[in-house]
């Protein structure tokens, strides 16, 4: 291998053939490296997260060589590099691992490391242990290996809470897959993570430009999730989270074995953001990288509860889809899961407020200060969970019992005891956002009773 860089000289590295194979049980890394000067400076590293400080040591005389990472405990799943340092200083060096596994859930793929030229089988079941699909195939000559998996010829899904298990040779690892659901918000720069996870650190990566084919991954940082297993990464001090941008994120098991789903930023805004749900109403999803049949989903919360059927594809960058009328009010989330698994979210994207009720009649329209009263509110556009008050400047009476009877109908009880006498607007709120209201003026009027006491007067000789 030559490298020349401008300004500088040009370097010369022979390739040399290196052997090593990684003992888990005794913790080291063990082989033979060829064709150099014996005893030959050598280095051991071991890559997984909080993994322990390069190991310096020497092949013998003729080349064999043993490094030990003890104390720390290698994982039948770690990495491990073997590093022949140069007597100028540079390396050439060889990675291995007893079996390394890594499964991408988003792209429904698995692969991995271990010895070279070995036959690998990986099967694949699902949380009740039913088997969903295998594989097989050879580790080329650096150990490394990678497959889909397969019933037959049908490609299989990976999904959460599946376990895919793979045997190389006499070793063998199962790895679990947790639920991790990667929510990327560009429009509010952030990454939401609700996971199966509770106080585990995981790593974040993302592309420096948007919509990059050969994914660099250049930037990075690490989250801790919180006791539920939910983190956040904010992207406002990283530089913002741009459209289109692709990224992944890696929780690593206690074998070492890495679960890797992948995300991408996609939702920008939603138009119109706002509207009344007593009508459909046709509104528009701007973005990037959107697929020609994506599902839409809102929700309040997680999971997301309503799922939009009418979606219709006019570009990577535009989606339209129909709202139905009498979608429940609230302030929704809103997700757009792609074909190929990539989720866009866009926090608090839809305000669907309910229609604004109108109030005609109340029956009766009075009633004493001493007693309760039952009603019956005539109007239009109630909805179940509407309020009913009487107000008077200060004094407010609020109703009891109501029942939506209808949209045009309401019954409810007014207990007037100690109420203040006089005119009284009658005042209907549905609920959700903005909680729209109408009223009726001087709709209902409180009445004190009054008791005439005569003296009896009584004549002599009458």
């Amino acid at each position: 291998m030559e490298v020349n860089t401008e300004g500088t000289p040009t370097i010369v590295i022979p390739v040399i053939r290196i052997e090593g194979a990684v003992g888990a049980a005794a913790d080291l890394i063990a082989g033979r490296v060829y064709s150099v000067t014996y005893p030959a400076a050598l280095r051991g590293e071991v890559w997984a997260p909080e993994g322990p400080p390069p190991v310096e040591g020497q092949t013998d005389g003729s080349g064999n060589y043993s490094l030990s990472f003890v104390p720390f405990d290698v994982k039948s799943g770690h990495q491990v590099a073997l590093w022949y340092v140069r007597p100028d200083g540079h390396q050439v060096g060889i990675v291995r691992s007893v079996l390394f596994v890594r499964v991408y859930p988003t792209d429904d793929h698995v692969n991995g490391a271990t010895s070279p030229n070995t036959l690998v089988n990986v099967s694949l079941r699902n949380q009740a242990g039913r088997l969903k699909g295998t594989a097989q195939v050879v580790s080329d000559g650096n150990g490394d290996w990678g497959t889909d998996v397969f019933t037959g010829t049908q490609r299989v899904e990976i999904d959460d809470h599946d376990t895919v298990t793979v045997t190389a040779g006499t070793n063998s690892t199962g790895v679990f897959l947790p639920r991790i659901g990667i929510l990327p918000d560009a429009a509010h720069d952030w990454l939401q993570i609700l996971s199966e996870l509770p106080n585990t650190r995981l790593e974040v990566r993302w592309d420096s430009q948007p919509n990059m084919e050969n994914h660099d991954l250049a930037n990075g940082t690490e989250v801790t999730t919180g006791p539920q297993g939910d983190a956040r990464v904010d992207f406002g001090p990283l530089g913002g989270l741009a459209l289109g941008v692709h990224g992944n994120l890696y929780y690593y098991n206690a074998d070492g074995n890495c679960v890797e789903p992948w995300w991408r930023a996609m939702v920008g805004l939603v138009d119109p953001d706002e509207f009344v749900d007593d009508q459909a109403q046709r509104l528009y999803i701007i973005g990037e990288g959107f697929q020609r049949t994506p599902r839409i989903l809102l929700g309040t919360m997680w999971p997301p509860s309503v799922a939009i059927t009418d979606v219709t594809f006019l570009s990577p960058q535009l989606l339209q889809v129909m709202i139905p009328a009498g979608t429940p009010a609230g302030v929704y989330d809103l997700y757009a899961d792609n074909p190929d698994e990539r989720i866009g979210f866009l926090a608090q994207a839809l305000t669907i407020k309910n229609p604004t009720p109108t109030v005609t009649s109340v029956t009766p329209d009075h009633g004493y200060w001493d007693e309760a009263v039952n009603f019956i509110l005539q109007g239009g556009n109630f909805v179940t969970g509407a309020s009913v008050t009487l107000v008077q400047s200060i004094h407010v009476i609020t109703a009891t019992g109501i029942t939506v009877v209808s949209a045009t109908q309401i019954t409810g009880t007014l207990d007037l005891h100690g109420a203040a006498p006089g005119l009284y607007d009658v005042v209907v709120k549905n609920p959700g956002p903005g909680q729209p209201s109408g009223t009726l003026l001087d709709g209902f009027r409180v009445a004190p009773r009054w008791w005439l006491w005569l003296p009896l007067v009584m004549r002599k000789g009458s």
